[in-house]
C-alpha cells in the first residue's frame, strides 16, 4: 500500500512539473512573437526581450516622423518640401514636423 501511495505521489509531482514547464513556455510565446516583429525593442542587444524593454518599446510615441526616419531619414521632408515649398512657413529652407503637420491640416480643410 505504501508503494502505491509513493508511486502516486511521484506521478503527481512529475505531472505537475510538466504542467509548470508548459505554462512557462506558453507565457514566453508572446515575447518570441513580439521580438520577431520588433527586433529593435531589444535595446541592450542581448538577444532577449525583457519586460522593461517590451514596455518601453510598446509605450514609445508612434508618429509618422519616427517611421520615416527608420525608412530613410529625412527623405519625407525633402519629397514633401519639393512638392509643397509653401509648407515652409518660416522660410528657413527646412521643413519641420510642425510645419508639415500644419500644412497637411490646411490642405485637408481646403478639400
Amino acid at each position: 500500500m505504501k508503494k502505491v501511495i509513493i508511486i502516486t505521489c511521484l506521478l503527481l509531482a512529475f505531472a505537475g512539473s510538466l504542467h509548470a514547464d508548459e505554462s512557462k513556455g506558453s507565457g514566453e510565446k508572446w515575447k518570441d512573437s513580439y521580438f520577431k516583429k520588433h527586433p529593435e525593442a531589444d535595446t541592450n542587444k542581448d538577444g532577449k526581450l525583457s519586460w522593461p524593454e517590451y514596455k518601453a518599446h510598446k509605450n514609445a510615441p508612434k508618429n509618422p516622423q519616427d517611421n520615416a526616419e527608420k525608412a530613410g531619414g529625412d527623405k519625407w521632408k525633402d519629397t514633401y518640401f519639393e512638392k509643397y515649398p509653401e509648407a515652409d512657413t518660416n522660410k528657413d529652407g527646412e521643413l519641420s514636423w510642425s510645419e508639415y503637420h500644419e500644412h497637411k491640416k490646411s490642405k485637408a480643410k481646403n478639400i
